[in-house]
């Protein structure tokens, strides 16, 4: 009778065992992030977008205009911005006056009114401006790109 209940104790306890675990993988799985999206289109973009930051892109909102697409972009680069980022590549532009200007894409030509400081870390990239010389002018530039005063 002992054997007997000692064995059903251990069956009982192997049981319970086995469930802790099934349960606790089954709580690790529901923990794991869902699977990445990849996003290849504007529409897949704009359909992605839970914060509303794409509708931000190519306008000028709170200072900060980020451009993917020039042409999109074109009413916003002329009226100017506070700080302006290029990420288009192969683009030519008119920007109206921008405080911050930092140019990440390639082959792009951009002519802007004033600039205070400019960034440039795509290569290939023409930038000519008129008024004072932008601050850090020498230190932010990559081979390859010519900044002009017209």
């Amino acid at each position: 009778m002992k054997k007997l209940l000692t064995a059903t104790l251990s069956a009982a306890a192997l049981v319970t065992l086995l469930a802790g675990c099934s349960t606790a993988e089954q709580n690790d799985a529901a923990k794991s992030p869902a699977p990445t999206t990849i996003v290849e289109t504007e529409e897949q973009l704009r359909a992605a977008d839970t914060t509303g930051a794409y509708d931000k892109l190519n306008n000028c909102v709170d200072g900060m205009l980020t451009v993917i697409d020039a042409a999109k972009a074109k009413d916003a680069l002329a009226k100017g911005c506070e700080t302006v980022r290029i990420v288009e590549s192969g683009a030519t532009m008119t920007l109206g006056p921008v405080e911050h200007l930092s140019v990440e894409g390639a082959d792009n030509t951009i002519t802007a009114s004033t600039i205070g400081e400019i960034a440039v870390d795509g290569e290939e990239n023409s930038v000519s401006y008129t008024g004072e010389d932008p601050e850090h002018l020498d230190d932010w530039v990559v081979k390859g790109t010519e900044i002009t005063k017209k």
